[in-house]
């Protein structure tokens, strides 16, 4: 018995610093992109030997008041890909007898409660929003590694 309480100690004294090193070293990553070509595409970079996590993303689309649309949001990279749908209303304000249509704002937030990891180290994860009249879009995703 105190022979298995001398390995559990030994296990536990030489494996403690190299969790408490891989939880200090991580360095924080945030990747920004607009649209192109009608696809808007963000990137976590990925970085040898290491695990990209992301910890969520904001979408913001000001898509034009002509008719409902909607767009796919697609997160890759990870062991299952993620996949939003976003959804725009025409908006109309009206002014006793004219109407004006206002462009529609579509902000999509997400914050993960966990981290998500890439697949594999070396992997980055990838953002592609679909959709949309994507002429004026943004997107930022958070993460580390």
């Amino acid at each position: 018995m105190k022979k298995l309480a001398i390995i559990i100690t030994s296990l536990l004294f030489f494996t403690a610093p190299a969790l408490a090193q891989s939880v200090e070293d991580k360095t924080g990553i945030a990747a920004s992109s607009g649209p192109s070509s009608g696809v808007l595409v963000t990137l976590l970079p990925a970085a040898a030997g290491k695990t990209t996590f992301i910890t969520g993303f904001d979408i913001t689309v000001i898509s034009p008041p002509i008719a409902p649309e909607s767009a796919v949001v697609s997160i890759t990279g990870l062991v299952n890909t993620l996949t939003y749908i976003c959804q725009s209303q025409p908006l109309e304000a009206s002014n006793g007898a004219a109407s004006v249509a206002l462009s529609n704002v579509v902000p999509l937030s997400i914050r993960f409660p966990n981290p998500l990891p890439s697949s594999a180290t070396g992997r980055a994860i990838t953002l592609t929003l679909t959709g949309f009249r994507l002429t004026s879009a943004a997107a930022v995703m958070y993460g580390f590694r």
